[in-house]
């Protein structure tokens, strides 16, 4: 989350060498990252800098780009060089905000979860025990919120959000509400910093806070808030909160009862307490604005990617320690507060989550639900299939410990434009476009972002984010658009281009564009995510990769459609054939473009689909993005039942769950399993039931497993006659 680079800016542009650059600047605490290859790498050097407005007494981060010639070189290559005291704010970390997905994973505690089959099942036999009557997960619904103002162009989705709609450090207006209103986004997401509020100890400073918490009410936007930001006053050695394992009250307890007060020794405590205090519903500000009943923050999320080093410094326990005080005390003032895990990135530190967990699992004095949270949320970048992943993955960890009714959120997600201003549109090298995209590429992502978030079981889905702005660079920062000869100067020559719309010409960063101000084609795409699932209820059936295509199917039980979501995998485009279902279907195009189509005399709709064109993902050949997906909606009178994807290798436990386009028409289901590794081919009943959900899969480790699953129609046929493979995965 971008601030303003201060004097020391200077000093750090000399950067003729490095050493000498950082004990010129004075700056302590440095943090030198190593270089990672010979050729052409981006640098970044974080700064401690004083945001614009504000004094605050905690060091901010800040990047500046600087030119080196590395050795053997011939001419002046850019640099990122990290040097700071500070982890950075929020946001896609560095140039890779996605980084490779963890190759190894903790094993799973599976002892207390009811596990069918065991662990060691017997192939080709039905359980020895009677199989459960199990029950569908009921959704967790999403706190109210102000009636927003009626509005034709604005769905207000409690299922998308975009980050930075606005915030205490960005300048809002009415057209930037507007445009994020009619993407069809509902929520917004920005971060309310503990250390510029509480600059000296015990003096609350809200201001700049109350003016960002009341125009996300006014214009009927729920907020995910994130309190985070140690003040320095409170700070220990790595940046976590003084006092942090001090009592939540002042009798001494963690245990909370009417008319306790806080700890005044325990200060993260006061503040959380203080902040839901004043910006919950029916709180201080509430009262003293007259906001109707339910308008308020109700979603807290605890820091920031606390499984990045970069934010949190502490270890995992004190993160245990940070979550559980925070819901205490925001429990303790709105018994209704929703406490969010901070957007997990899952791959640095693998084992952080399932410890978290296991900490909360043994707590032997836990809190009144024993795991202080109501949501998890994940982030994910650049390449769409990884928000699957990480869903998936979260949900799986959840499940084990019985919590698979919580609600994971993508709440970060999305991909930087190199082929727009103030992206490097001069880049003439595959190495200086990694992770990223073109414009038509982004929109392509955004469709195939959420379309793999929800079928893995996303409740909500964010973009990164509503402008441009500042991206990772310093407030301020701006350069007309080049050739590429503006970074041999040592300037700062391309921002990040994460944007669903363009600069305006009054943005204090990257606000030269010709045509500032102007929307991305991926801010018509996320438009079109919204027309199609914003609304009405629809639930995952299937997802698969077949003949060069990638197929993301979904249905809606309420008005017996199917939503097919398919796109080119293969680099060659052409035509896909989708087998009709009904006598005509919606057509559905990336932006939002819709036509009546009817089956060919094949008994097939024929579409076209661009070709995939993106190859920027590191150490990989594939594509990291699919050409841009289209959509069709049909009519289904059969009903439809199967099992949704999995991962392709599961750590100890799988989390098999089955679907069915209309539950109504079922009246009882059947789920089954195969142990490939056995070479037998023998299916077994696994469960029956009557009701579509979900139950935790444990066999042999190293084993493959697939999946199938039948329903039941009242007129005793069954959707499937025999078993065929919907979903696999690998325990590992």
């Amino acid at each position: 989350m971008p601030l303003r680079l201060a004097r020391i800016l200077l000093c750090v542009m000399t950067a003729t060498l490095m050493v000498g650059l950082l004990a010129a600047c004075g700056v302590l605490g440095l943090r030198v990252a190593e270089k990672r290859d010979p050729t052409a790498t981006p640098w970044v050097i974080y700064v401690t800098a004083t945001p614009e407005g504000y004094q605050p007494p905690t060091p901010t981060p800040w990047i500046v780009y600087v030119t080196a010639t590395p050795e053997g070189g011939v001419s002046p290559t850019p640099y990122v060089i990290y040097v700071t005291a500070t982890p950075p704010s929020i946001g896609p970390y560095n140039l890779t905000p996605v980084g490779p997905q963890p190759t190894t994973q903790p094993t799973l505690d599976l002892s207390g979860l009811t596990l069918i089959p065991s662990a060691s099942p017997t192939v080709g036999l039905a359980s020895a025990t009677p199989n459960p009557t199990l029950t569908a997960s009921a959704p967790t619904p999403l706190p109210p919120t102000a009636t927003p103002t009626p509005s034709d162009q604005g769905l207000y989705s409690r299922r998308l959000g975009i980050n930075f709609i606005s915030s205490a450090q960005h300048e809002t207006n009415e057209r930037r509400f507007r445009a994020a209103i009619r993407t069809g986004a509902g929520w917004d997401r920005f971060a309310i910093y503990w250390n510029e509020i509480e600059q000296q100890p015990d003096q609350y400073t809200w201001d700049i806070y109350d003016v960002a918490v009341r125009n996300d009410v006014l214009h009927g936007l729920r907020t995910d808030a994130i309190l985070l930001g140690t003040p320095a006053a409170y700070a220990n050695a790595n940046w976590t909160p003084n006092n942090l394992y001090e009592p939540v009250f002042s009798d001494g307890t963690d245990t909370p009862s009417t008319g306790k007060s806080i700890n005044p020794n325990n200060p993260w405590a006061e503040f959380v307490y203080a902040a839901v205090q004043r910006y919950k519903p029916g709180g201080i500000l509430a009262q003293r604005d007259g906001w109707p009943e339910g308008a308020g923050i109700r979603v807290w999320e605890i820091w920031n990617e606390p499984d990045l080093r970069q934010f949190w410094r502490g270890n995992v326990q004190d993160y245990a320690r940070l979550l559980k005080v925070a819901y205490i005390a925001a429990r303790h003032a709105d018994s209704e507060a929703m406490i969010m895990v901070g957007g997990l990135v899952l791959f640095e530190q693998p084992e952080f989550f399932p410890t978290l967990l296991d900490i909360f699992k043994s707590d032997p004095a836990p809190v009144d639900q024993r795991y202080p949270f109501d949501i998890v949320a994940v982030h994910s970048y650049s390449n769409p299939a990884f928000s699957f992943y990480a869903v998936q993955q979260v949900e799986t960890l959840l499940a084990v410990h019985g919590l698979q009714d919580t609600p994971v959120w993508l709440n970060e997600s999305g991909v930087a434009v190199w082929n727009d201003y103030p992206g490097p549109t001069w880049a003439t090298r595959p190495d200086q476009i990694i992770w990223r995209a073109t414009l038509e590429e982004q929109a392509a992502y955004v469709i195939a972002n959420a379309a793999y978030a929800f079928l893995g079981g996303a409740d909500v889905v964010f973009h990164f984010q509503l402008y441009d702005d500042c991206g990772n660079q310093p407030r301020g920062t701006t350069f007309p658009p080049h050739d590429g000869s503006l970074c041999d100067t040592g300037a700062i020559c391309w921002g990040d281009a994460l944007g669903l719309l363009r600069n305006r010409t009054d943005n204090v960063c990257f606000n030269q564009h010709p045509d500032a101000g102007s929307k991305r084609p991926a801010y018509d795409a996320l438009r079109t995510v919204g027309e199609v699932f914003g609304s009405a209820r629809f639930v995952p059936l299937t997802g698969y990769s077949s003949g060069g295509r990638h197929w993301i199917i979904f249905a809606r039980p309420g008005t017996a459609e199917i939503i097919t979501v398919v796109w080119d995998e293969s680099g060659a485009g052409g035509e896909v054939a989708i087998a009709a279902r009904s006598a005509q279907a919606t057509l559905i195009q990336w932006n939002g473009e819709r036509q009546v189509i009817t089956p060919a005399a094949d008994g097939a709709y024929h579409v076209a689909l661009s070709p995939a064109t993106n190859r920027n993902q590191p150490g990989s050949s594939g594509f990291m993005i699919g050409g841009l997906p289209v959509i069709l909606i049909e009519q289904s009178p059969r009903p439809l039942v199967s099992v949704l994807p999995l991962l392709d290798e599961s750590r100890t436990a799988a989390l098999v769950k089955w679907r069915a386009s209309d539950p109504a028409a079922i009246v009882a289901y059947e789920v089954y399993y195969r142990d490939d590794t056995s070479g037998a081919n023998e299916w077994v009943l696994w469960l029956q039931t009557d009701k579509p959900g979900e139950w935790v899969f444990a066999g042999g480790i190293g084993r493959r497993y697939s999946f199938f699953a039948r329903g039941l129609m009242a007129n005793g046929q069954w959707t499937a006659d025999a078993p065929y493979v919907q979903a696999w995965t690998v325990l590992r």
